[in-house]
């Protein structure tokens, strides 16, 4: 009985310190709002390309994807999400990616703004 208890808790234990390790994780939130949502999705496709040939190692992109609320005021959001374990190898990604974006041909018809570290996804 005595065994059985020590293995729950380590199997609590574990699963704990599973989720502590993903609630650690650094990220990053790109959003994209355009009248038209192919004008907010290309931007972002654009982004994630220019950061997937950057090959940082350990960090992540998730999407793009429509946000939460995919429609508000008139206008399509999208988001790219970046993850990594270290803060640094992400800042290193996120301080050349304000000028790179903004040379790119779709940021013309978007506006977008990074959020670091975000509190929500909307």
């Amino acid at each position: 009985m005595q065994q059985r208890q020590q293995i729950s808790t380590l199997q609590a234990d574990s699963q704990v310190t599973q989720l502590e390790k993903e609630l650690r994780r650094h990220q990053a939130l790109l959003r994209a709002d355009a009248t038209r949502l192919e004008s907010a999705q290309a931007f972002l496709d654009q982004v994630a390309g220019w950061a997937r040939q950057q090959d940082v190692a350990g960090v992540e992109l998730w999407g793009p994807v429509p946000a939460p609320m995919a429609r508000r005021a008139g206008r399509h959001r999208v988001h790219l999400l970046f993850q990594a374990d270290r803060r640094d190898a992400l800042h290193g990604l996120l301080q050349q990616l304000p000028a790179h974006a903004a040379d790119m041909p779709a940021a013309k018809r978007v506006r977008w703004s990074l959020d670091v570290d975000p509190l929500d996804l909307y």
